[in-house]
């Protein structure tokens, strides 16, 4: 069995900034996602992680700095975990790229696993197996913590629980939010939320 602690990078100012589309841009965090990884140090510092594996965008690797610090890990930078490539969306809001991409946005909502995000950009198809393939590397370890980002997060939990990739944008993770991936294969997967309210630090969410 292996806990894949899955986080998202914290706060940035397209994030903050009306949910702009932030694929490959590389942008820093804001004052406020410095202080989210900060937290994060704390709150996980007490679990024994094998490994921290980090999308290489600057967003996700500031967010790993203080966690791998606290910890005394290295990071291990891996491409197949940035977020996806949103091709003629970037920069923009949900409600600018449907007003100027209505076809195309209609086309991905309908089907994202097939379809090309902003016209140019990545499948969601490509985005799960590209995830899918990083846990099933990491598996033979007990406890790796990953760092992410939204959208491709989420294309990999609606994978994983057999959702319809049509269905990712129902599942929100915010800026430093962490779930925990419960995995003895892939066909054997549960997802918690973790809240450092309720769950004792330290020890693992799952019972």
């Amino acid at each position: 069995m292996t806990l894949f602690y899955m986080v998202r990078h914290g706060e940035t100012a397209w994030s903050r900034d009306g949910n702009r589309y932030c694929g490959r841009t590389d942008i820093p965090l804001t004052d406020r996602g410095t202080l989210q990884a900060t937290h994060l140090a704390t709150v996980l510092q007490k679990i024994p992680f094998d490994k921290v594996v980090v999308s290489p965008l600057r967003r996700a690797k500031d967010t790993a700095r203080p966690i791998v610090t606290r910890l005394g890990l290295d990071m291990e930078i891996d491409s197949r975990l940035q977020e996806i490539d949103f091709g003629r969306w970037e920069g923009l809001t949900p409600k600018e790229i449907q007003a100027r991409f209505p076809k195309e946005w209609n086309d991905w909502t309908r089907d994202p696993l097939r379809t090309h995000a902003g016209t140019l950009g990545e499948r969601g198809g490509n985005v799960f197996n590209r995830m899918t393939e990083v846990l099933q590397e990491y598996h033979p370890y007990h406890y790796v913590l990953m760092i992410s980002h939204t959208t491709a997060m989420r294309i990999l939990m609606a994978g994983t629980l057999g959702m319809p990739l049509a269905h990712y944008r129902k599942l929100e993770i915010d800026p430093g939010d962490v779930y925990v991936l419960n995995m003895n294969d892939l066909t054997d997967i549960k997802w918690k939320a973790f809240n450092c309210l309720t769950i004792p630090l330290g020890g693992p969410p799952f019972s």
